[in-house]
């Protein structure tokens, strides 16, 4: 513990999670080089509602919340409701560090470079989209997500 004038603080640095990791490869096709810069990757907590849940009674929809707040979704989600996200590198790499137990909406969104000043991202380019499960393990060992290759952006006419 540090202790100040008035209070003691714990002060824990690092976490219990795992990293995730993988290399992200551009859409089939795409022929020119990609600047990573404006690309993300999201990890957002994915949760599914029972089938009946919109013939739940309000008791019964209760019930079913406290008790997903005590499985390991839940407990993640208080962790961390906002979920994680991180830049990809150079190399196309990315890394999202202490990464709960749990099931997530995994995402991958990439653009090219704004055109002009006064936007913040240009075209997109490709994206991917799936679940992912991240499973209690040791810390040390990320989970590798291995080559995610990117789904082709359909101009909208």
């Amino acid at each position: 513990p540090y202790t100040t004038l008035f209070r003691s603080v714990h002060l824990v640095l690092g976490g219990s999670g795992r990293a995730v990791v993988g290399h992200v490869l551009a859409p089939e096709g795409y022929g020119k080089p990609i600047d990573w810069r404006y690309s993300r990757v999201n990890l957002s907590f994915f949760t599914t509602s029972p089938e009946h849940f919109a013939t739940m009674t309000d008791a019964e929809k209760l019930a079913w919340r406290q008790a997903w707040f005590k499985s390991l979704e839940g407990q993640a989600y208080v962790r961390n409701p906002s979920g994680h996200s991180a830049m990809i590198n150079d190399d196309a790499t990315f890394r999202l560090d202490d990464v709960a137990p749990g099931t997530y909406r995994f995402n991958i969104s990439v653009n090219a470079p704004p055109e002009n000043p006064y936007t913040i991202n240009g075209t997109r380019i490709g994206e991917e989209t799936r679940t992912i499960t991240v499973p209690d393990g040791d810390p040390d060992e990320p989970i590798d997500l291995g080559e995610i290759e990117l789904m082709p952006i359909v101009p909208q006419n």
